[in-house]
This record gives structure tokens, C-alpha cells and sequence, in this order.
């Protein structure tokens, strides 16, 4: 016994058991009570209906024997023989009220008074029986002497019957008032029990309730203040009640197992999720790099052709040169040969000006487009001079693919935004439409269509590819997804296009395309895409630096 007392616990459930039985206790209590009363109550209404029962009996057998004595005195003074039907209903009905009182059970007092009523009434019939048979009979012919000794004697009657009756009313009433104090005692009982009741209800609301708040409600508003202070991610956040024996504790220590394993999944899960976002940084930057590699290798080539023929005519000129030279030491030299050789090395020196000119375009091209590449800053560009900037840098790869590429752009359209995000976002778009949109088939265009819009810039970019397939358009932004793989496509190309425009410079972007067809790609940008912005040049139509 000592050790299921010491193992004892007051778990919810036993504390809501506890409260719930003392309060049907309680209740039931009460009615037990309110019944008992109410028992009381009806027994003795139920008195007071029967002696109202007997009230009335006594006083209809009360008329009916003043009935008999009235219907005699009639007889005697007129002698109509309608008088004798009166006193045999008379006496019908008193006959018939005394045997209904003699089948109740009535109190003592009562049945006394009413047992010398009957013996009144019986003495009375008794003396007058002939003489009343006699004026039955016939009224003038019986003595008259004796009708009027039966008729005085029946006053007598009339006047031990009335004492009789007021006794038996008296003893009604003294009945009556102690039924109705019964009655009143105990309806008073019953206000007392119903208004004891309900104060003691209310006590032990008021104290279940705060026996409730305590055990229940209190523990949990700290556990759920707690949950709160964790949802908020607060320092030191704990899981209080975990000592209690009761299942307010068993559920703060399962919380706190809950918590501390979900803590060390989070602690994994972000060591995991920087280890990715580390390797989808270098894979981006390997990217970004593979680009750059892939334009100086364009670039580089198509330089080595203009510098070439730069070089070709720097030495057509110096070969004229030389014969020159030899011609003067000679003294060979005549007026048609000078001019033959001022003429070739005219040529040959525009030649290698434009050819020089034509490298120096590519390479300044490049420069702008690798230096806002690799500076990540905002500043205001003019769209159109920037976007042939950055397909001239594209120019060796496109022109390989025999595609041709046009910009529709409204010279005066302009925005802040970081140039190399842009650079990176066209130079995707292209390497993208060329790897999968032209690589089998020969020809094709390429078009750049920008225009202002209600909050910035739309830029529309189209192929007329090969198209998308229509199971792999809902995951040509993922990342890694590609349809070349091992074929060296990383698979990043377009994620990194949607990561910058819906990441880095604000803006949304939407893909449509027809197997066939070719493909487009609707991009929205802000016309300010947020941090400082360098002042712009407006009266220069390329890109302030």
C-alpha cells in the first residue's frame, strides 16, 4: 500500500475524474434532496385536495338533512305530496354522502366527530321512523301532535348536525393549515436546498476553475509560450515543466527530445545546405568562367582574321617600301613607279587601319562585356547600345552556327540594373538557343525585342529553333536539368538566367515554345533594380562607365 501511495501520480485524466465525480456528487445530492421535498410537497397537497373533498361532502350531507327537515315542515304546512319526493332525494343523498365518508380514512379527530354525527342522525330516524312513514302516507290523517314533536326533534337534529359539521369544519381547517405549513416548510426547504445549491455550485465552479487553470490551463500556456519562443528561433529557448510526473511532463520531456533531435537535423541540415550553396557557387562560377573561356575563344579567333590581313598589308608595305628604297638608291626611280608605290602602300596601310580598327572593336567589346561580368554593380545603361555590345562579344559563336541575330529596341530606352547580370542573362539565352535550338540545322534567327512597359522594361528574347518538348518545359528552369548530358552540358544554363532575374535583378520570367517552332522567353525587369545607380550621360548613346 506504502509503495502504490509513493507511485501514486495525479495525471490529468485522474484530476478531471476527481473534479467530475465530486461535482455529480454534488449534483446528485441536490436531487436526491429536491425529490425528497418535492415528495413532502405533493403528499401534502394531495392532503389538503382530499380534506377539500371532504369539506364538500360534509356540507352536501349537511343540505341534504336540512333538505328532509325542510321537505317535512312543507308537508306538514301545505301538504303537497312533491314534499315527499324532496325529503326521499334528501334523503337519498345524505345516505349516499355518509357512506362515501365512511370509505375514506379520515383522522381520528374527524372520524369521532363524524361517528356522532352518524349516531345523531340514527337516534333521530329511529324516534320519527312512523310518524315520518305516517305523513309519507298521508299528511292530514297523522297525528299532529307527533308530526310536530318529529318536526321539533328534527330541529334539534338539524341544529346537532350544524354543531357537528362545524366541528368537523373546525378540525378541516386546523388539518388544512397544518398541510399547508407542511407544504410551506417545505417549498421554504426547497428555496433553501436550490439557492445552498447553486452557491455551493458556484464555489466549486470558481474552484474547479482555478484548480483547472492551475493543473491544466497554466502548464499549457508555458508550453505553448515556449513552442513560441522556439518558433521565433529566441536564444536559450527551453522546454519548461520537464520535472513534473504527470503528462504535462511527459509531454515537455518528449518536446524537449523533439526539439534537441530537431536541432542537430537543422545543425546537419544547414552544414548541408552550405556545402550545396557552395557547390552550386562554384558550379556558377565555373559556368560564368566557362563563358568568359568560351567568348575569348570566339574572340581570339576572330581577331587572329583582321590581324592577319593587318599584318599582310603591313608587309605588302614594307616590301613596296623596300622596292622603293632601291629604286631612289638606284636612281631608277621614275614619276609612274613612285606613284604605283604611293598607291599600294595607300591601300595596304587602310587596309591594316580598318582590319586594326575591326580587332580593336571586338576587343573593347569584350572588355565591357568581361568587366561588367565579373563587378556585379548597378548603373544606368542604355538598352539597345548594350545589348549589340553584348551580341558583337557573341558575334564569333553566332556567326559559326550560320544564325543571324537582330535587336528591336527603342534607342532611348534605359534602366538601372547591373550590366553583367544582363551580359550573363543574353549570353545564356544564346549559348542556349545554339546548343540545343540550331545544333541540326543550318540557318536561323535570333531576336532581341525590348520595350518599356507600365513599372519597366519588357525584354522578349525568340529562336526558331528546334523548340522544347512538352514534358520538359516545366523543368527547363531546374537545376542540372539538360538534355545533353555527358555531352558537356552542365544543365545550369537557364537556372542561372531564372536566379537572376528573380533574384538578383527583381523580375519574372516565362517560357513558351512549340516543338519545331522555336521557343520564347518573356522577361520582365524593374527600370530600377535597386542599390546606387551611377549618373548617366545623357547625351552619349553607349553606356556611361
Amino acid at each position: 500500500m506504502g509503495s502504490f501511495l509513493l507511485n501514486w501520480r495525479w495525471t490529468v485524466p485522474r484530476r478531471l475524474l476527481l473534479a467530475f465525480t465530486v461535482l455529480a456528487g454534488v449534483i446528485c445530492a441536490s436531487l436526491a434532496a429536491t425529490l425528497y421535498t418535492f415528495a413532502h410537497l405533493r403528499e401534502s397537497m394531495a392532503q389538503v385536495a382530499e380534506l377539500v373533498e371532504i369539506s364538500q361532502e360534509i356540507d352536501e350531507m349537511a343540505q341534504a338533512s336540512i333538505g328532509q327537515i325542510s321537505a317535512i315542515r312543507s308537508l306538514l304546512l301545505t301538504g303537497e305530496r312533491e314534499n315527499v319526493l324532496r325529503f326521499w332525494t334528501a334523503a337519498s343523498r345524505f345516505n349516499e354522502t355518509q357512506e362515501r365518508l365512511a370509505a375514506r380514512e379520515l383522522p381520528g379527530t374527524m372520524a369521532e366527530e363524524l361517528g356522532k354525527l352518524d349516531r345523531v342522525v340514527e337516534t333521530w330516524r329511529a324516534e320519527t321512523a312512523e310518524v315520518q312513514i305516517a305523513l309519507m302516507r298521508n299528511p292530514w290523517t297523522a297525528d299532529t301532535a307527533k308530526a310536530f314533536e318529529a318536526l321539533g326533534r328534527g330541529t334539534q337534529f338539524i341544529a346537532a348536525t350544524e354543531t357537528a359539521v362545524g366541528r368537523l369544519r373546525e378540525l378541516e381547517r386546523q388539518t388544512v393549515l397544518r398541510a399547508l405549513d407542511r407544504a410551506l416548510s417545505a417549498l421554504s426547504s426547497t428555496e433553501m436546498l436550490v439557492l445552498g445549491g447553486a452557491v455551493f455550485a458556484l464555489i466549486f465552479a470558481a474552484a474547479a476553475w482555478v484548480y483547472l487553470s492551475r493543473a491544466i490551463v497554466h502548464p499549457l500556456t508555458q508550453i505553448g509560450a515556449a513552442m513560441e519562443r522556439i518558433e521565433k528561433y529566441e536564444e536559450n529557448a527551453t522546454i519548461p515543466l520537464q520535472g513534473r510526473r504527470d503528462e504535462f511532463g511527459t509531454l515537455a520531456r518528449g518536446l524537449s527530445s523533439l526539439l534537441g533531435a530537431l536541432g542537430e537535423r537543422s545543425n546537419r541540415l544547414k552544414s548541408t545546405l552550405g556545402d550545396l550553396r557552395q557547390a552550386q557557387r562554384q558550379l556558377v562560377e565555373k559556368e560564368r568562367l566557362a563563358s568568359l573561356g568560351g567568348l575569348v575563344a570566339g574572340l581570339s579567333h576572330e581577331v587572329n582574321t583582321p590581324l592577319g590581313i593587318a599584318r599582310t598589308s603591313a608587309s605588302n608595305l614594307e616590301e613596296v617600301l623596300k622596292d622603293l628604297e632601291t629604286q631612289v638608291a638606284e636612281g631608277t626611280l621614275t614619276h609612274s613607279g613612285m606613284l604605283k608605290a604611293l598607291s599600294a602602300s595607300r591601300e595596304s596601310a587602310d587596309l591594316a587601319l580598318r582590319n586594326i580598327a575591326r580587332a580593336g572593336d571586338l576587343m573593347r567589346s569584350f572588355k565591357s562585356v568581361a568587366a561588367d561580368q565579373s563587378e556585379n554593380r548597378r548603373r544606368y545603361i542604355r538598352l539597345k547600345p548594350y545589348l549589340e555590345e553584348v551580341l558583337l562579344s557573341l558575334s564569333p559563336h553566332i556567326k559559326l552556327a550560320r544564325v543571324s541575330a537582330r535587336i528591336d529596341c527603342d534607342e532611348e530606352i534605359g534602366l538601372v540594373t547591373d550590366p553583367g547580370a544582363l551580359s550573363q542573362i543574353l549570353t545564356n539565352l544564346v549559348t542556349n538557343s545554339l546548343t540545343h535550338g540550331f545544333e541540326n540545322r543550318t540557318g536561323g534567327e535570333i531576336k532581341i525585342a525590348a520595350a518599356a512597359a507600365e513599372n519597366g522594361i519588357q525584354l522578349v528574347y525568340m529562336d526558331n529553333g528546334e523548340g522544347i518538348e512538352p514534358s520538359d518545359r516545366q523543368r527547363i528552369f531546374d537545376p542540372f536539368f539538360t538534355t545533353k548530358r555527358g555531352r558537356g552540358s552542365s544543365g545550369l544554363g537557364l537556372h542561372i538566367v531564372y536566379n537572376i532575374v528573380t533574384g538578383g535583378l527583381g523580375g519574372t520570367i516565362e517560357a513558351e515554345s512549340a516543338r519545331g517552332i522555336g521557343t520564347r522567353f518573356l522577361i520582365c525587369l524593374p527600370s530600377r533594380a535597386g542599390g546606387e545607380a551611377e549618373v548617366p550621360d545623357m547625351g552619349s548613346g553607349t553606356a556611361v562607365a
